[in-house]
Parts: C-alpha cells; sequence; structure tokens
C-alpha cells in the first residue's frame, strides 16, 4: 500500500480553481443564459457608462453562442451594476428586471443586497480563484476553504434560484 505523498511543495490550485468554475457555471445557467433570453435585443438601450459598453459585447456572444458563458469578472460586474439601477442608464434598469425575473423572493433580496456580486467578488476571487489562474502556489489548506466556501455560494444562487431550473426528468 502507497502512502500519500505529504509535501509542503503540493500546489492544490487547480482543485481550488476547479471549484471556483463551478461557482462560474451555475452563475451562468441560472442568471446569465436566462437573461439572454429575456433581452429584447432589437430595443434594448445603448449604454452610456464604460463598464455596461465593455459587458454588452461579451453578452451579446453569449447570445450568439460564442461563448459558453461570461467569466466571473464580467458577472460580479453585470450583478454589480444592476442591482441597483441608475436612472440616467436606461438599460441597467433593463438588466435588472431580466436578472430579477430569474430569482424567486429570496434571489432578489440576495440581488438586491449585493449578496450574489459578493460571492464572487474581488476577496472570494483573489484567495481562491486567482492564484491559480495566475500560476500563484496554492496551499492545499486554501483548496479545502475554496471547497467549503463553493459549497455555502452554492446553497445561496441555488436557493434564490431554485424556481428557475426545470425538474430532471
Amino acid at each position: 500500500m502507497q502512502r500519500a505523498i505529504q509535501s509542503s511543495w503540493t500546489d492544490a490550485g487547480m482543485i481550488s480553481l476547479g471549484f471556483f468554475r463551478i461557482l462560474e457555471i451555475e452563475l451562468n445557467q441560472r442568471i446569465v443564459h436566462p437573461l439572454v433570453r429575456r433581452l429584447d435585443w432589437d430595443t434594448l438601450p445603448r449604454p452610456t457608462g464604460r463598464i455596461l459598453q465593455n459587458l454588452l459585447p461579451k453578452i451579446k456572444k453569449v447570445r450568439d453562442g460564442n461563448t459558453s458563458g461570461l467569466e466571473l469578472g464580467a458577472i460580479y460586474h453585470l450583478l454589480n451594476q444592476t442591482r441597483d439601477p441608475r436612472p440616467d442608464e436606461q438599460i441597467s434598469q433593463v438588466l435588472h428586471d431580466a436578472i430579477k425575473a430569474s430569482l424567486n423572493d429570496i434571489g432578489q433580496i440576495a440581488y438586491k443586497q449585493g449578496k450574489l456580486e459578493d460571492l464572487i467578488g474581488d476577496e472570494a476571487r483573489e484567495t481562491y480563484r486567482n492564484p491559480p489562474a495566475h500560476s500563484r502556489f496554492l496551499p492545499l489548506s486554501v483548496a479545502t476553504a475554496c471547497k467549503e466556501y463553493v459549497e455555502k455560494a452554492l446553497e445561496v444562487i441555488i436557493e434564490g434560484t431554485a424556481k428557475n431550473i426545470p425538474a430532471a426528468g
């Protein structure tokens, strides 16, 4: 019987990156893809703010099937820029309404309070996702903490969007 190798050089970054990818997939499936289907692309207001101007072409790529979804940073900006729509940015209200339609009452509260975007905010991304994504070492203890973090984040996402995923079968 072989023993597992115990080493301080063991990099668990890919484990952490994989767990965070699960969040990206779930947020795309439960929020981004329904948003894309709900938008009336012919009447969509033109964004005036820089962040939404940069985000709209990425959303169009999802619509056109040129990508499987948005990356975490783009999802973060989408949630952040739309949770409290600005009156001077009409598209933020349109996107806000389309996102809200994907959420049940619990999810709408989490969205309004910024809890959904915080799940993938700077602190979480810098702790769990960015080190392995940028070739930095990540110890197993952080990958283990990432697993626990993602499990809790998934509970929030699933609880807030449960009505919108069809039952299997």
